[in-house]
């Protein structure tokens, strides 16, 4: 059968992956898939990991939470590039359609939102457990795209990711996020949104993942808060979910190529504001990472991808 990726993903949980069949059997992991294995993102949350000189990969995170909560689907898509030993650069679009499930306003489809971002990994002491690195994300909205997914302002986000390994509890890292969004004007908005309110968001996240295997669990919890005109609030928010890093060969088995991974968190936003991105819920993700060319090892290793094939 000539499947979609996704949907071949979705068709191997509802069978050999939730009745723990075992897979075909297929060939161990290549280099460049085991260097894939590595953990830069946990939801919408940031961890260090550059990919090196000459590293390219492909990225597709379907956001599948969207046929239950929105009337458009989004399917944000990636490229990144290491240009440097300790520098990426990437860039990225995220386009909608819309839900065949949900009718409304939002039923629709276009380009959604372009995305450019340069990182570059921190030098820490010598002996350190520590990563880091530091990057500066511009978003811009492409013709008419949902509030929700951009709010027609030009926004430009600098971060700073770090973690670590926990100490004397093997597979699992700690980790920390600090960002700050500007909403910019951006002259192409349309004419309808120019009596929109600028805003502006700072978080603060901590959190500790613990994945000694494939699958593993996190606690994240977040100190936001969000600026609009003259005032601003508090909206501090806590998360717990669970991770499956999609074994390599269980994926080849089932003819999907590169590396998956799927994320689903319960999210408890403690605030009272109105507004679709404060309400508390289920968020999911699945990734796909499809390597172009083999990045150099400089990325923090998910602690799933650590165990040797052995004691898999």
């Amino acid at each position: 059968m000539h499947l979609p990726p996704v949907a071949r993903l979705l068709a191997g949980l509802a069978g050999a992956g939730w009745l723990g069949a075992a897979p075909a059997p297929a060939p161990p992991p290549g280099p460049l898939e085991t260097r894939m294995l590595r953990l830069t993102e946990l939801l919408d949350t940031r961890l260090p990991g550059i990919l090196g000189v000459d590293g390219m990969v492909l990225r597709l995170q379907p956001r599948l939470g969207d046929l239950r909560d929105r009337e458009y689907l989004r399917f944000p898509l990636e490229f990144r590039r290491g240009i440097a030993e300790r520098t990426e650069l990437a860039l990225g679009l995220t386009p909608f359609t819309a839900n065949p499930f949900r009718r409304g306003p939002d039923h629709r489809h276009g380009l959604g939102e372009l995305r450019t971002e340069v990182r570059r990994a921190l030098r820490l002491p010598a002996g350190s457990a520590w990563r880091a690195d530091a990057g500066l994300e511009a978003r811009f909205p492409l013709g008419r795209p949902p509030a929700a997914l951009n709010d027609g302002f030009a926004h430009l986000t600098p971060n700073v990711a770090l973690s670590r390994p926990w100490p004397g509890w093997t597979g699992a890292l700690a980790y920390a996020e600090v960002r700050h969004d500007w909403g910019l004007p951006y002259p192409a908005r349309p004419a309808e949104r120019r009596a929109a309110r600028r805003r502006w968001d700072a978080t603060a996240a901590l959190g500790l993942l613990y994945q000694p295997e494939a699958w593993g669990g996190f606690l994240e919890h977040h100190l936001r808060r969000v600026g609009e005109d003259r005032t601003s609030f508090a909206a501090p928010e806590s998360r717990v979910g669970v991770v499956w890093a999609v074994p390599v060969a269980r994926s080849r088995a089932w003819g999907l190529p590169g590396i998956w991974r799927a994320e689903v968190a319960y999210r408890r936003v403690h605030t009272s504001r109105p507004g679709s991105e404060f309400e508390s819920g289920l968020v999911t993700r699945v990734r796909w990472n499809l390597g172009l060319r083999p990045p150099p090892v400089t990325a923090p290793v998910s602690p799933a991808a650590t165990r040797s094939p052995r004691s898999r």
